[in-house]
């Protein structure tokens, strides 16, 4: 293999995010008995404020987490995951705000 000097190395495979979501797919389906039928995956919801501790992990939708593009205390919901030190939200990949 060839390294340069100040480059990451990046293995091969799919990116992390995609590894990620693959796990959080079969997860889901553990935890609900669904096998990508045309049932949807209810998340649990829960304020910002509410949330709890992210060292749990998981996934759930804030209803007052911010999207991209909305301001501070006019969020109108997110889908977010926890990363085991913080909740993030999807769409940002950035920790969930209210």
């Amino acid at each position: 293999m060839t390294t340069f000097p100040g480059i990451p190395h990046v293995p091969p495979g799919p990116p992390p995010l995609v590894n990620f979501l693959t796990q959080v797919k079969l997860s889901l389906e553990l935890l609900t008995g669904q096998r990508g039928g045309p049932q949807p995956y209810i998340l649990t919801s829960y304020s910002v404020a509410a949330l709890p501790p992210a060292n749990i992990g998981g996934i759930a939708y804030a209803y007052d987490g911010r999207k991209v593009g909305e301001s501070a205390g006019n969020g109108t919901g997110v889908m977010i995951y926890s990363d085991r030190t913080k909740w993030v939200a999807c769409d940002s990949s950035l920790a969930v705000t209210k």
